[in-house]
This record gives structure tokens, sequence and C-alpha cells, in this order.
């Protein structure tokens, strides 16, 4: 019996994402998607100053490669901008933003965006507003707020 590995990026995260979409520290997850063995996932995670790896057989459920083409983190947060992430900004001192592109399998094959503006306030509270946009074709999903 031969085993032949195949690895495939499944998931990329960005914390305090900028404006114009760049990130620090950007992770990528893949995954090695042979169904013959146990699922394995390799952990890459980079910022100007280091590249580490990590590999365990823990998956996240429900998530599965990046299968269609998309498009960089500086458009999907330009398009979050013009969703009401521009208001949140303006409302909401001290907000961050963090990024994560996503592939699933479920309901159907996508790729999309998760752009998320949060603040914590003195109390503790947080607020928030998260949009899903379509990585392929700019479409908004969902939005959410607290």
């Amino acid at each position: 019996m031969s085993y032949k590995q195949e690895i495939a990026l499944a998931m990329v995260t960005g914390n305090d994402v900028s404006t114009e979409g760049l990130s620090d520290n950007w992770e990528y997850l893949y995954i090695d998607t042979n169904t013959t063995a146990l699922p394995r996932r390799y952990y890459f995670h980079a910022n100007s100053n280091s590249v580490g790896i990590d590999s365990s057989t823990s998956m996240y459920e429900g998530l599965w490669v990046i299968t269609l083409s998309w498009f960089d983190s500086d458009s999907a947060v330009s398009i979050a901008d013009n969703n009401g992430g521009s208001q949140f900004k303006s409302n909401n001192p001290n907000y961050t933003i963090s990024a994560m592109l996503v592939g699933s399998v479920y309901p159907k094959i996508a790729t999309d965006w998760y752009i998320s503006y949060s603040r914590i306030s003195n109390d503790g509270y947080e607020k928030y507003l998260m949009l899903v946009i379509d990585a392929n074709t700019g479409e908004v999903k969902s939005r959410s707020t607290d």
C-alpha cells in the first residue's frame, strides 16, 4: 500500500489587521486531504521576525480546503468598510480588526472572508461587527452585530 500526502490550504487568519488589510502576523492552516490516513493539520505562522510550524491530528469540524479563487485581505477589509465597518470605526475608538479566510463544503463549496471589528469597553462589554464575504465574488453573505 502506498501513501501519497496531499496538502492543501484550509484557513488564513490575521489579528490586528490594518484598515489596508495588512497584519504583522498571519497564520496559515494546511490539512492533509488524503482520506486513507488520519487527518493531519499543519499550522504555519509568520511575522516580520520569524516563521513557525506545528502539526497535529486534531481538526476543525466542517473545515475543508480552499478550492476556489479568492482575493486578498485588503479587498476584503475595503468591502467590509463599505458595509458598516467605517461607521463602526467612527463610533468605536480603539477598535481592532481581525480577518479569517476559510474554505468550507457545507452548505456548499465556498471560500469566505470573515472580517470582524471589535472593541472592548472599560466595563468589559464587547461591541462587534462581523461580516462574511464571499472571497470570490465580494458578495456580503451575512452581517452580525452585538
